[in-house]
């Protein structure tokens, strides 16, 4: 998500209510990573510059005005209503992020991108999307028996695995993706393509793939929905991405429809933020949500600090959220008033 964070690190995927609620909403800190100092200058400064005024106004609602301003307050509670609240669950969060396809599908999107990221390790985020995937899968399929699914691979390796792994999901077929960029035949009558963790060297073979559905809608009028799931998990693709999203031909029309990923970020100091969470479930906004049970604005354990509109919140207005968030607090309990 954000060059700059540093995530928990969980040394097993949590499959259970009770094991999701109890590693990715408790805080703890395992295997974080802290970010060079030098490295949160380059972006207070160089990303700073850059970030939208529009942006930074979203992130500030409650950070910029008095403590007991009523408009901020209202202002507030109008931002809670437009925001994604943190699932129970995995199973919960799967629910959402088929929902949230289905309707983006409704609505004509061609393209959809999906996020998911409890562990923050970087080897682990593929196999992340492998487990979401398989879970999203069998959503879909389950929960509309006119609905198939295609699962797209990258790597034989993987393809191979998931095949011998996988429980069978009705109307659900595994492929690789260079098998069906050469030969898109195959996901003729699909509902959804679900591409898993493509890097930035497959960045060609999805050029393809999507001029094949394209031409798949102008032959018939109806073509599979393509969803993107954790694409380009290395910090530099996922920078090149962003710069190219706006002109990169496989992302044309692309809509961010589920993103899930909890954070741990550092200030300057090194000094550590409370754990934090940001989700998305479209058409609800990008919202942060930071861990802080003192809060008595707490829901569930966890505080909102502000929503992001549709676009994932950029390195250095997570940080300004975070830093503002926690000077917010501090004053308020140095007032008593927590």
């Amino acid at each position: 998500l954000v060059a700059c964070c540093a995530y928990t690190g969980i040394s097993s995927f949590p499959r259970s209510l009770h094991q999701f609620a109890g590693v990715c909403f408790s805080g703890v800190r395992s295997r974080a990573r802290f970010p060079d100092v030098e490295r949160w200058r380059e972006v207070h400064t160089q990303r700073g510059a850059a970030t939208s005024a529009s942006e930074m106004h979203s992130w500030t609602i409650m950070m910029n005005k008095a403590i007991n301003d009523a408009d901020a307050k209202a202002e507030r509670a109008l931002s809670l209503k437009e925001a994604t609240t943190t699932p129970d669950s995995f199973e919960e969060a799967v629910e959402w992020a088929s929902m949230s396809a289905m309707a983006s599908r409704k609505d004509g999107g061609p393209i959809q991108s999906m996020y998911f990221n409890m562990q923050g390790d970087d080897d682990s985020v593929e196999d992340e999307a492998v487990d979401f995937a398989e879970a999203l899968a069998a959503e879909l399929t389950g929960t509309d028996k006119a609905v198939s699914v295609r699962v797209v691979f990258r790597s034989a390796e993987t393809l191979a695995r998931c095949k011998s792994d996988w429980e069978d999901i009705p109307r659900a077929a595994l492929s690789r993706l260079e098998q069906v960029s050469d030969d898109a035949s195959t996901l003729a009558g699909a509902t959804f393509v679900l591409l898993v963790a493509p890097a930035a060297d497959d960045l060609q073979a999805a050029r393809v793939l999507r001029q094949k559905l394209d031409s798949m809608s102008a032959d018939s009028g109806e073509r599979p929905t393509l969803i993107l799931i954790n694409h380009c998990f290395r910090e530099e693709a996922r920078e090149a991405f962003a710069k190219d999203q706006a002109k990169e031909p496989v992302l044309e029309g692309l809509v961010n429809t589920f993103h899930m990923a909890q954070l741990e970020l550092v200030d300057l100091e090194k000094v550590p933020f409370n754990p934090a969470v940001v989700v998305r479930a479209w058409p609800k906004k990008f919202s942060l949500w930071e861990d802080n049970p003192e809060e008595f604005e707490a829901i569930k354990g966890y505080y909102f600090v502000a929503n992001s509109g549709d676009a994932p919140p950029s390195d250095y207005a997570l940080l300004r959220a975070m830093d503002m968030s926690r000077s917010r607090f501090k004053t308020l309990k140095d007032m008593g008033k927590r």
